[in-house]
């Protein structure tokens, strides 16, 4: 039997270095620190804050940013100091109440319940209430989330943001991305993936929640779409390779009266999209909304580019640092089975975080400390 291997990239922390976005969460917390009421100096979160969070599939930087300083509007509004283990235990409950929810929307309503339990006045009720959400209603947006908008700032640096957004810049500083974030895949890995490329057998494709211009086909005067996924590619050498990034999934949300985040990882729609594009080699408009079709409609897989490979022995090998990537694609390829496709799904984790690794084990048969490691043992 013809075997087909689909080899699919996530880009934090597996194919690059997001020291940008780890800095953006710090910088944009220090920005917001004045705003807070009551004279409240929270300690910020460090590292191990961070990697739990995303051990505990909050992996979006957007999200922990506006949760974080979401935490601390209600300490404050309460009067309360917040504990530096506050993070980590706020991370390991929204794990537990938010299956199937967007992690700020859990969150949201976790600290509304508490605010509305506080021995305060009605006022600062409504207040604290309107300033939560304000950061944690649409974090997936510039323009619908305080914390997002001033942490694409300061990612971008003023000018890029004014570019893509079409908003005035409120951060002077120069970009971040452009400046610290680095490649973690090297060049021998890459030129390998490249030969792959051009066998019948390997497919190979990038998969991610970063932010990333709409599918290449479509209108390119849109305005929102800052091109993060794209600029990481670029850094790693694999601007060629098929991308599926948060971007493709704003555009596709836009385009059927939907929500981004109900359609980016951890959700099956990205994950298809990004097994479409790989098979189909490129990430066009059509592709992607055949993944909405398949995930969202119910329509027969059939009627996709995976057609192509529906007599092969199919191998999807995902290369994730956290759960957010692989649980979705473990759950399109059951769905897939039941139309008689013969597909599997490899996991491969990629991390040396102790939490990020206590996660991944527990659907990785193997956790490798670098990608290019991962990938050796794969070809």
């Amino acid at each position: 039997m013809t075997s087909t291997k689909i080899l699919l990239f996530d880009v934090d922390g597996v194919l690059v270095d997001p020291i940008a976005y780890r800095q953006g969460i710090i910088a944009v917390l220090k920005e917001l620190l004045p705003t807070l009421s009551n004279g409240l100096q929270p300690p910020l979160p460090d590292e191990a804050d961070i990697a739990t969070f995303e051990a505990s599939g909050v992996h979006d930087v957007w999200d922990i940013t506006n949760i974080i300083f979401a935490l601390w509007i209600v300490r404050a509004t309460q009067s309360q100091s917040v504990a530096k283990e506050d993070y980590q235990k706020l991370a390991i409950t929204l794990a537990s109440i938010s299956d199937g929810i967007h992690p700020p929307l859990a969150a949201l309503e976790m600290f509304c319940e508490e605010i509305a339990s506080a021995s305060i006045n009605a006022h600062t009720k409504d207040e604290c209430l309107v300033k939560l959400k304000s950061f944690l209603l649409e974090t997936r947006s510039a323009y619908g989330s305080v914390g997002t908008r001033l942490f694409q700032n300061i990612i971008l640096g003023s000018s890029e943001f004014e570019k893509t957004y079409g908003l005035k810049s409120e951060f002077s500083g120069p970009s971040l991305m452009t400046s610290v974030d680095r490649a973690l895949i090297n060049r021998d890995s890459v030129a390998k993936l490249k030969n792959l490329q051009k066998s019948a057998v390997y497919k190979v494709g990038v998969y991610t929640a970063r932010p990333s211009h709409p599918p290449s086909d479509c209108d390119t005067s849109l305005k929102g779409y800052s091109p993060e996924a794209e600029l990481a590619l670029s850094i790693c050498g694999m601007a060629d390779f098929p991308l599926v990034a948060m971007g493709m999934m704003d555009w596709l949300a836009d385009r059927k009266g939907d929500r981004s985040e109900n359609l980016t990882k951890p959700n099956v729609t990205q994950a298809c999209a990004a097994l479409l594009a790989s098979v189909a080699g490129q990430s066009k408009c059509d592709v992607i909304e055949e993944a909405y079709n398949l995930d969202k409609l119910g329509k027969h897989p059939d009627n996709t580019a995976l057609f192509r490979v529906k007599e092969n022995n199919i191998q999807v090998y995902v290369f994730e640092d956290t759960i957010s990537g692989i649980k979705p694609m473990i759950e399109l390829g059951e769905r897939l089975r039941h139309f008689n496709y013969k597909i599997s799904i490899i996991p491969l984790g990629i991390t040396s975080d102790s939490n990020k690794k206590a996660s991944l084990t527990q659907l990785c048969d193997q956790v490798f400390p670098d990608v290019n490691e991962a990938l050796e043992t794969v070809i």
